[in-house]
């Protein structure tokens, strides 16, 4: 186990996964360590690509089984980014989310570089009639449309998200709404409940009220 991990940290993770198998026939190791180990190994071994014709060899070589799991997506899509193969992570997860709807994707999902024929956007509203109340969708869609300077619409979708369900980092991102909009009070609101929620505080409220 410890060689494997000194393995990946070395940048030879794919390496590693070649020893994978001698470590399950000896039974060592809990069945769920050794499931979380393979994920572990082949999401860094995604991540240590730095050739995209390998990187999609060593994505499409996986078992479906590792293709739908979320560690292994979030480092295929942020890889795929890096490797200029924008279209082809939207594709990846945009399939997966269809589904089997993972809103842990949702982030992945809107990190991603602006690119030609982007249909982010346009694939995040078509879930909107399915998943209403998905906070992680209303942040994701948000942070589209504010890459769009769209601000009117991403400040509503961004206030929605914080409604449904407040996380630090969709206070940030409304935040950064508000600053391109010269919306300073509010931004400022913004950004406070942003550092709140990361200490268990209770948001205030845009007009500065707290929220209990």
């Amino acid at each position: 186990l410890y060689f494997l991990q000194a393995l990946e940290k070395n940048h030879r993770a794919s390496e590693a996964l070649g020893l994978l198998n001698a470590l399950r026939k000896e039974q060592s190791l809990a069945p769920q360590t050794l499931a979380d180990l393979e994920v572990q190994l082949h999401a860094s071994a995604l991540r240590q690509s730095g050739d995209a014709d390998a990187f999609l060899q060593q994505w499409n070589a996986l078992p479906d089984r590792l293709k739908h799991n979320t560690p292994i997506l979030q480092a295929f899509a942020a890889c795929a980014d890096a490797l200029a193969l924008e279209t082809k992570a939207v594709q990846v997860l945009s399939d997966h989310l269809s589904q089997f709807w993972t809103p842990e994707l949702l982030d992945s999902l809107a990190a991603i570089s602006s690119h030609a024929n982007d249909q982010r956007i346009g694939l995040c509203e078509a879930w909107l009639p399915q998943h209403p109340d998905d906070a992680a969708l209303h942040a994701a869609l948000g942070k589209l449309h504010g890459l769009e300077k769209n601000y009117s619409k991403a400040e509503t979708l961004l206030n929605r998200a914080v409604s449904l369900g407040p996380n630090s980092q969709s206070w940030e991102t409304l935040g950064n709404i508000y600053t391109a909009q010269q919306k300073n009070e509010q931004a400022s609101t913004a950004y406070a409940n942003a550092l709140r929620l990361q200490r268990e505080q209770l948001p205030l409220l845009i007009g500065g009220q707290s929220l209990r």
